[in-house]
């Protein structure tokens, strides 16, 4: 619902200020997106209290104000939330600090549901002191904006405690609808694309794929800004076709894995489910078309005994 109204000049002030904040502790934000539905929001709690008795406009203004700073500022209650933590991107050091991305389900009116758990600055140790599939109570809120969970700042993450779940992780992974993948099939099951800040398009980070592999390679490198990667090759040895090989040799059935370092302890001919969006790069005159996976998870099925 959209509603006509002349925003006092002192409250958009405010508005803005309160976008601007949100999306400084959360670097996946853009400020006019951000703004746009603070505005929207706005508006529509600004119609809903109008059957109340107001001294006058400025009254009426100041309460709405109230109701939407609650709305986000507050990003809800902060309680203590029941999450399972099942995967996580590697975070991203900027000059506005460190951003990471732990991915959880959460149970949400009797329904599980994947939530990208907002972590910043000394929050990113989280990653190194849980233990994926198991539940942690956390301190924390859900956002209004987009349904991320916010954490409490300086949470001390060495008090954080595993609980059994009491479900598997595949069962956990089917009850949050995450589709599995034959590996002969993945091209047509592409993530779909999200824009990101720089206004290019990338695969939805929230679009996830499971895919089931035997790693083959591993491979430890750094990117042209002398940022460390990490990477597994996987295939399907009950579906390669041998006749389907690529100009430099390789087999058409291989698929690539980037993922994190913690992630990365699983050893050749390991047999593994991984978790993640899935990507496609566009053929050029120098590369073929191409696709890979983020994966921000993998759960073990066989795992080798290292040479």
């Amino acid at each position: 619902m959209s509603t006509k109204i002349e925003i006092h000049k002192d409250i958009k002030e405010k508005l803005a200020k309160m976008a601007k904040m949100l999306a400084e502790k959360d670097e996946t934000l853009e400020v006019k997106e951000v703004l746009k539905d603070i505005l929207n929001s706005y508006k529509e709690e600004y119609a809903k209290n109008r059957e109340f008795t107001w001294e006058d406009e400025e009254e009426h203004q100041s309460y709405t104000f109230g109701v939407v700073y609650r709305l986000y500022m507050t990003a809800g209650p902060t309680s203590m939330l029941d999450i399972i933590p099942i995967g996580f991107a590697t975070p991203n050091v900027s000059s506005k600090g460190t951003f990471g991305n732990l991915y959880a389900a959460f149970i949400e009116e009797g329904a599980y549901q994947l939530k990208n758990v907002v972590l910043k600055n000394g929050n990113c140790d989280i990653l190194d002191n849980i233990t994926l599939y198991q539940k942690y109570q956390v301190p924390g809120s859900l956002s209004k904006q987009d349904g991320s969970i916010w954490l409490s700042d300086n949470v001390n993450v060495k008090s954080l405690k595993p609980v059994d779940p009491g479900i598997k992780p595949e069962q956990l992974i089917n009850k949050l609808q995450i589709p599995k993948v034959p590996l002969s099939d993945v091209w047509e099951f592409v993530s779909k694309l999200a824009e990101g800040k720089d206004g290019k398009w990338y695969a939805d980070k929230n679009d996830w794929r499971m895919i089931k592999g035997q790693i083959i390679r591993k491979y430890q490198g750094k990117n042209k800004n002398g940022i460390e990667f990490y990477t597994y090759t996987i295939f399907d040895p009950s579906s390669v076709d041998m006749d389907q090989v690529t100009e430099d040799g390789r087999i058409i059935g291989e698929f690539g894995i980037f993922l994190d370092k913690r992630l990365w302890v699983y050893p050749v001919d390991s047999i593994c489910y991984f978790l993640g969006p899935v990507s496609k790069r566009e053929a050029t005159d120098e590369k073929a078309e191409q696709i890979s996976m983020n994966a921000y998870s993998v759960i073990p099925i066989r795992i080798v005994k290292e040479n």
